[in-house]
């Protein structure tokens, strides 16, 4: 079996548009990253139970009758990484997310799953972090209120991509700090990521 692969960036715009064409190349499906999650939730025809819960997408899966599956990877992926490779539980632990896109909100119902003591969410816009802390019963502060005390900590924020860090990930130090998006090996070097960044494509 020959697998090939084809990337692309539409605008939100044109997304449909262009997948729905990209679906006529006798592909079996897409995947979806920032910041295209949550459009590509209402793409799908149907959605697995962990998508629903998220309200995102980042794999597009194409039925044999024709229809488009949501599912949404990036908690599963994430939390494995965290007890399995990391050898870190999750049960009991303090999380901070920073970020609230569609990535956060893959990884949020996971991580409860797991029982955490706490999570709170922060966010450059303090209300889309307020509205995901509504939807998913978690607390919500200003970026500017983090203070420490966290066990781990997981940046999702869209600057990750480009290899920025929020300032608040150096004010203080965690168990473990990893981000929901694929990370460069700069940010693997403070975060203490696994040693290439190809280990963590495989959740998103």
């Amino acid at each position: 079996m020959t697998l090939n692969t084809n990337a692309f960036a539409p605008t939100s715009a044109v997304l449909h548009r262009r997948f729905r064409h990209f679906l006529k190349q006798a592909v079996a499906g897409a995947n979806v990253t920032v910041p295209f999650k949550q459009e590509a939730f209402h793409l799908a025809d149907e959605h697995s139970e962990r998508a629903s819960a998220a309200g995102a997408v980042n794999t597009l899966i194409l039925l044999k009758n024709g229809k488009l599956r949501g599912d949404n990877t990036d908690g599963i992926g994430l939390a494995n990484d965290i007890t399995q490779v990391k050898n870190i539980a999750i049960e009991g632990k303090t999380i901070l997310l920073l970020g609230a896109g569609g990535a956060v909100r893959g990884v949020i119902p996971v991580l409860k799953e797991h029982r955490p003591a706490r999570i709170v969410i922060a966010n450059r816009t303090h209300a889309k972090a307020e509205e995901l802390a509504q939807l998913f019963g978690i607390e919500a502060v200003p970026m500017a209120d983090v203070n420490g005390g966290f066990d781990i900590i997981i940046n999702g924020t869209s600057g990750g991509l480009s290899g920025q860090l929020p300032a608040v990930i150096l004010k203080f130090s965690a168990t473990a700090a990893l981000p929901t998006i694929w990370c460069t090996a700069k940010r693997q070097t403070v975060l203490d990521l696994p040693a290439s960044g190809a280990n963590n494509r495989r959740r998103l």
